[in-house]
C-alpha cells in the first residue's frame, strides 16, 4: 500500500503577520525671537533652539504642546 503524500504548507502559513508601525515624523518650530537658546521645559527636559528652529519627534506630545502654547514659537509645514 502506497503512503499519502503529505502537502506542503501554503507559502505564509503558520506564520504571525504584524504590521510595521510607520516612521515617526520630526515637527518643527521656528523661534521668533533668538537663533540660539535653551529651553527649559517643566520637568527639567532641555530643548535646543539652534539656527532659530527646534525639531522634535511627532510622538513627543509633551514637547509639542510646550512649543504650541507659546507665542514665539510657529510651527513650521512639511
Amino acid at each position: 500500500m502506497a503512503k499519502a503524500e503529505k502537502e506542503a504548507p501554503a507559502e505564509g502559513a503558520g506564520q504571525e503577520i504584524t504590521a510595521v508601525p510607520d516612521p515617526v515624523q520630526p515637527v518643527t518650530f521656528r523661534d521668533k525671537d533668538y537663533k540660539e537658546r535653551v529651553l527649559l521645559m517643566p520637568n527639567f527636559r532641555e530643548l535646543r533652539v539652534t539656527r532659530a528652529r527646534v525639531v522634535v519627534m511627532g510622538d513627543d506630545s509633551e514637547a509639542i504642546a510646550f512649543l504650541r502654547k507659546r507665542p514665539d514659537f510657529e510651527q513650521q509645514q512639511g
